[in-house]
């Protein structure tokens, strides 16, 4: 037909919406003849002058093409007509043929961004350009232009001491004691000042603590190359004179050190009248006899070089009085002093009337200052580029529809592009399209609430489209209580009664020196350095990083074919799989960019994608993230081990890594033990779990001695030797060389990591389990030979059904999730259980350091739960705890393992008793958290039906089991038997009244 038409235009319509929206790729394939259907598609699509459309219409709704295929499909079905059917080769080789490279195959023809030759991939050793990326391409920055003051506060605040953010302001308070408080309020958006017009906006890696204490919050301020000091003081009053002296000989200190920074801003409750005048200090508008406390302030003032603009005439406008006694005397006590080494050059004062400070008391008013001047320093930093876009309207309609013609639209780079310089191309190409037509509108409005009736018709329309998004909050996303709650806050409900969280002070210690850090620069420098000596990770700069940068590069000696290659429904389906919401690495891509239209980002990026590989030569881009630190929840906030490292990489570059892991993930779960989790699919986390309860449950209920250690290792991902399973990682070569171990076929600094393995990657689980599998099969094979393991009978016909101890033999192995470890040990005695435990926790923990893991042997950590019956069992224990400490001394390594009551182990509290008494109290309280912070917002209903979602769970886990379950695992609930009892009676009453 094309030869004789030059543009063809067709639309099939279909009335099935599974089987159209499956072959347009709008939805998931639901079977193969679906993924044959959209493979089909996605050719056709690529033809030059084929225009394909696919439309909708309903069944038997008078459709006249709808009704015509219908009463076609009748009157054959009947024999009643015969059509012409296409070639039987032709089904065929839509049936059984390869149909998934034959959209990529003709899309390369047509843009040459893939040397296809005679339907064949063909490349040399050495396909690309030189092309060496400018470091300011591999980290984007923003440049800051080199100041009229925005909004900072100080205030007199009588609450707790910390650090808190609301949406519009970074709060820091000092403890109040009642009556003392300081505090000051930095706009967020704002910014403290402007700065050639921009808002110099202060976070909390800025901000250095110079002094705290109830009545004195001084903070230094570093951004962008400026010095910056604010100060919040509260002076005490004449009738505590020795606590006055303490204070005004703390204020000078503070002042004379701070008095060659940029710019000094105090705002004080001095509780005494400053003379006036009193030169450079103080001008010539009195107001009140000037008093001793004024005089000593005026003093300090004069050395440090500060000044008070409200005490001047022609600066201040109105009335001066700040203060109203409660006899109605008023007078002016409260000043804002402002002083450093940058020019003022016009300054305005006055006392706001109207301005509620929410205090029952009205006595203090607040007082205002604006400042127009030169700062008088260099200025000029960097920070990196993060700019926010619309994620919502990415998934409207239109949205989609912008994406779809923009990533159609891109010029695909040729073969000899280097990838470096195409993956530039495209981050170019894609922030232009962000930046035109999805930036982030900025408005005080909830998300939740339109735009066209955010005027009118409020309380009615609200609550509707407050349902709507409740709806959407409730379905879409993780499916956990703080999931959603934090989803509904984010989308803002809940409004003021969702109360910022309160932290400490920022006041981070330098781990090098004990010093606090200073800034920015310093801050970034303490996170690099700790995070980075955990992966014995090298400083650098950008340039020196991108300098030595070795010339990555496989060999067309290596064996390729279409089997080890991402497919266009490869890439698809990992991008469908990206969670929404999820902000961007250094690209500045979020999540919602690659899901929103993955049929057409597949497209765009498998050029890309095949490159790499065939080159063994990723992008650079793609090698590295950007590190948050997150506090732990426990310990002081002033230390960097009371932190952890999120790393946040492209997802672009993830995207590959996990298209390629999905490759490898059958052969990954080959190298695992039977009890080997984390990496196996459809293996939830209740399978170690549960391995482990079975087995206490069971000795207690046959009053057997037993013992369970619990291993826990001191960073475990960062520690690991990566060429143990990788060769050389500085060659990509050796990264896609994993394939065939595993059977198949074949700012301006930055930290480069040389070990280890970091958790969030998409390939540090398989990494890790790949490795930790060779330790934990030496552990086995040691504690095999010395025969300190047990057996457990396995009946595989019967299942569910089967009865205790029938079946063949199994030896036990460790449960193990991710790199959380527990074995199982019994004994007939106690001597004999003890005599066997110390021996197993010796040849664990000696192992593990043999390949550079550290078992953190602290209480709690490393531990061990003991259960001693029988005989002999009390004078065992008495020879064990003799010094009345808790542990099982290990004599042969040196070493000693506590033993606790409880332990914490994958989410749930395990006792030696099997009584499940801390269990209960941890989940009534994680319960009671949850149920605290969400009932206002989101939960109805205190009461929740426990035995129907009992149920549910244990179904849940029944059919993972018969999917996945290992027979050790089904071993041991045969032989403890009670929970496979009560999955009987689950079974019995599901099929209930069904059972013919």
């Amino acid at each position: 037909m094309q030869t004789q038409l030059a543009a063809i235009s067709c639309t099939v319509r279909y009335d099935c919406k599974v089987a159209g929206m499956a072959a347009s790729g709008h939805w998931m394939p639901p079977n193969e003849l679906g993924v044959r259907t959209h493979s089909l598609e996605l050719a056709l699509r690529e033809v030059p002058g084929l225009t394909l459309k696919l439309e909708h219409v309903k069944a038997h709704e008078g459709d006249p093409w709808n009704e015509c295929a219908d009463g076609l499909a009748k009157l054959l079905s009947k024999g009643e007509l015969e059509l012409a059917e296409p070639p039987q080769a032709t089904g065929k080789e839509f049936m059984q043929g390869n149909l998934q490279w034959m959209a990529t195959e003709i899309a390369a023809i047509q843009t040459g961004a893939l040397p296809v030759v005679n339907g064949r991939l063909t490349w040399t050793d050495a396909p690309f350009e030189d092309y060496k990326l400018p470091p300011h391409e591999l980290i984007p920055v923003t440049a800051q232009e080199q100041g009229e003051l925005g909004e900072a506060k100080p205030f007199q605040m009588k609450g707790r001491e910390g650090m808190s953010m609301s949406k519009n302001y970074l709060r820091l308070s000092t403890e109040s004691q009642r009556f003392w408080g300081t505090s000051l309020w930095v706009h967020r958006t704002l910014g403290i000042m402007k700065v050639g017009g921009v808002p110099l906006i202060i976070g909390e890696e800025d901000l250095s603590i110079l002094h705290q204490c109830p009545r004195i919050l001084a903070i230094l301020a570093k951004k962008n190359g400026h010095r910056l000091v604010l100060i919040s003081a509260h002076c005490p009053h004449s009738g505590r004179e020795a606590e006055q002296k303490t204070f005004m000989d703390k204020m000078r200190q503070i002042l004379m050190s701070a008095k060659n920074s940029d710019l000094v801003v105090m705002g004080i409750d001095l509780n005494g009248r400053l003379p006036s005048p009193f030169p450079p200090a103080t001008g010539h508008l009195e107001y009140g006899e000037p008093d001793a406390c004024g005089r000593l302030m005026a003093n300090i003032m004069v050395d440090a070089g500060l000044w008070a603009p409200s005490t001047f005439q022609g600066l201040h406008m109105g009335d001066s009085a700040t203060y109203t006694h409660p006899c109605g005397t008023e007078s002016r006590i409260d000043f804002i002093i402002q002083g450093g080494r940058g020019r003022v050059f016009r300054t305005r004062t006055k006392v706001n009337k109207d301005f509620d400070t929410g205090s029952p008391n009205d006595d203090h008013r607040m007082l205002e200052i604006e400042m127009e001047g030169d700062l008088m320093s260099k200025g000029g930093g960097k920070t990196l580029w993060r700019q926010k876009f619309d994620t919502d309207k990415m998934h409207t309609e239109e949205g989609k529809t912008i994406l779809q013609k923009a990533l159609s639209a891109f010029p695909q780079p040729s073969w000899e592009t280097h990838p470096d310089r195409h993956c530039l191309l495209l981050q170019k190409y894609l922030h232009e399209v962000l930046k035109k037509n999805f930036p982030l509108q900025k408005d005080n409005k909830a998300s939740y609430i339109p735009g066209e009736i955010a005027t009118h018709r409020i309380k009615k329309t609200i609550i509707a489209a407050k349902t709507t998004m409740l709806n959407q909050v409730v379905t879409r996303g993780v499916q956990n209580v703080g999931a959603i709650l934090q989803r509904a806050k984010a989308a803002g409900i809940g409004g003021r009664k969702s109360r910022p969280v309160q932290r400490p002070l920022p006041q981070l210690l330098d781990p090098s020196n004990g010093k606090p850090v200073q800034d920015r620069k310093d801050l970034d420098r303490t996170w690099m350095e700790y995070f980075g000596q955990q992966e014995q990770g090298v400083l650098s700069t950008v340039e020196e990083f991108l300098q030595r940068r070795p010339n990555y590069g496989g060999t067309t000696e290596e064996a390729w074919s279409h089997d080890l290659l991402p497919s266009l429904q490869d890439i698809e389906q990992t991008l469908r799989e990206i969670p929404r919401g999820k902000t961007g690495g250094v690209d500045n891509f979020p999540s919602d960019l690659m899901n929103a239209m993955p049929v057409q980002m597949a497209k765009t990026l498998q050029p890309l994608y095949l490159k790499s590989l065939l080159s063994y030569q990723q992008p650079v881009q793609w090698r590295g993230g950007v590190l948050y630190e997150a506090f732990k929840g426990s310990g002081m906030q002033s230390r960097v081990e009371n932190f952890r490292s999120l790393f946040i990489s492209s997802f672009a570059g993830k995207a590959l890594h996990k298209v390629l892991r999905k490759k490898v993930q059958s052969s990954i779960e080959d190298t695992l033990h039977p009890l080997h989790f984390g990496p196996r699919r459809h293996a939830p986390v209740l399978f170690p779990a549960l391995y482990v309860t079975t087995h206490i449950k069971h000795c207690q209920a046959t009053k057997s001695n037993m013992s369970l250690l619990f291993i826990d290792c001191r960073a475990a991902y960062y520690r690991l030797v990566r060429e143990i399973a990788t060769g050389v990682l500085t060659n990509d070569a050796a990264i896609y060389q994993l394939f065939a171990k595993f059977g198949l076929d074949s700012g301006d600094s930055l930290v480069e990591a040389k070990a280890g393995s970091r958790p969030g990657e998409a390939w540090a689980d398989t990494l890790y389990a790949f490795i930790y599998a060779r330790v934990l099969y030496r552990v086995h094979e040691n504690l095999a030979a010395e025969d300190i393991l047990f057996e457990v009978p396995w009946d595989q016909e019967c299942g569910v059904w089967a009865q205790a101890r029938q079946g063949s033999l199994l030896e036990t192995w460790d449960g193990t999730w991710a790199d959380d470890s527990a074995v199982p040990l019994r004994a007939d005695t106690a001597p004999s259980l003890v005599k066997k435990t110390k021996r197993m926790c010796s040849i664990f923990i000696s192992t593990l350091r043999s390949h550079g893991l550290d078992p953190n042997l602290k209480r709690n950590k490393t531990s061990l739960l003991l259960g001693l019956k029988g005989g002999h069992s009390k004078k065992i224990r008495q020879e064990l705890f003799e010094d009345g400490k808790p542990e099982l001394r290990l004599e042969d390594i040196g070493e000693a393992i506590h033993v606790v009551e409880g332990y914490k182990h994958l989410g749930g509290m395990v006792d030696a008793k099997a009584s499940f008494a801390m269990e209960v109290r941890l989940r009534l309280s994680l319960a009671s958290g949850a149920f605290e912070s969400a009932k206002k917002l989101l939960l109805q209903n205190q009461r929740l039906p426990l035995e129907i979602l009992a149920f549910r769970a244990r179904m849940s886990l029944m059919v993972s089991l018969v999917k996945a379950g290992p027979p050790v695992l089904w071993a041991m609930l045969q032989e403890e038997g009670a929970w496979l009892r009560q999955v009987q009676e689950d079974l019995r009453h599901l099929v209930a009244g069904e059972e013919e």
